[in-house]
């Protein structure tokens, strides 16, 4: 394997997410990492597809009112909903939007589970650990490797 072959621990994190996640598993990996420190709960959002299920209970008007007081476009592939003193509100938002802010939290902060054991294996990696093509780690050359 090449020096060029190489990826960093960041590297392989981004990878992984970006080309190995489908938008129902981003929803997965936010709901973990809420659950483990809470840190990206204004990132908690839900698959649009799950929208009627999980809005059965409201009336048509506040749902009206809702998205009227959020910022919400039903093509986006997330939603949330947001609640404060009683009134709701609704936003969404699409991978783009959320993938940044996860991805920061992954290589940077983030110990937990993900509930993808490959990934996990990645975040758990030591910060200089070097991964191939296959996310396996890698042991460094005499030479040093710099990305």
């Amino acid at each position: 394997m090449t020096k060029e072959e190489r990826m960093t621990r960041k590297d392989a994190i981004e990878t992984f997410v970006c080309d190995h996640l489908t938008s129902y598993d981003l929803v997965t990996v936010l709901s973990h990492i809420n659950r483990y420190d809470g840190s990206l709960a204004d990132e908690s959002y839900n698959l649009m597809e799950d929208f009627d299920d999980i809005l059965k209970g409201e009336s048509p008007m506040a749902v009206a009112r809702a998205i009227h007081r959020g910022i919400f476009y039903p093509d986006d592939e997330y939603f949330k909903v947001v609640r404060d003193k009683g009134k709701m509100a609704l936003f969404s938002a699409n991978w783009d939007d959320l993938i940044d802010d996860a991805l920061d939290h992954l290589v940077n902060h983030y110990h937990g589970d993900t509930g993808f054991t490959e990934l996990d294996d990645l975040i758990h990696a030591q910060s200089g650990a070097l991964f191939d093509e296959d996310f396996e780690e890698v042991e460094p050359d005499d030479v040093p490797y710099i990305a």
